[in-house]
């Protein structure tokens, strides 16, 4: 995954007046990402290697929110709808389920 970011790498002059216009560089970013299940559909069923995961994550990415594990595990970690995105409206506008997943794949 990439992430594009900018920086300031100095000041524009416009007609001799010195302007607080910046010049951007875009700046490359890779990403690590994990991908772990949330099992089969009980908590006790998640592995303690992507519960793990899923603690140490910045962010979550779902797959979709309609999974019986997502309400125990916002109460249980504390999440807010800011700590994670989901792809349901992929769902609902794709034909088929490789359309979904090459649009959650997709940048």
């Amino acid at each position: 995954m990439h992430g594009v970011f900018y920086r300031r790498i100095g000041k524009a002059s416009q007609r001799g007046l010195l302007s607080e216009l910046f010049y951007l560089e875009e700046l490359t970013v890779m990403t690590d990402i994990t991908i772990v299940g949330l099992g089969p559909g009980s908590p006790d069923q998640i592995s303690t290697g992507a519960l793990d995961a899923i603690k140490k994550a910045q962010h979550l990415y779902l797959r979709t929110a309609v999974h019986p594990v997502l309400p125990w595990l916002i109460r249980e970690l504390k999440l807010s709808a800011a700590d994670f995105t989901t792809f349901d409206s992929f769902y609902e506008q794709a034909e088929s389920f490789d359309e979904v997943y090459e649009k959650i794949s997709v940048p």
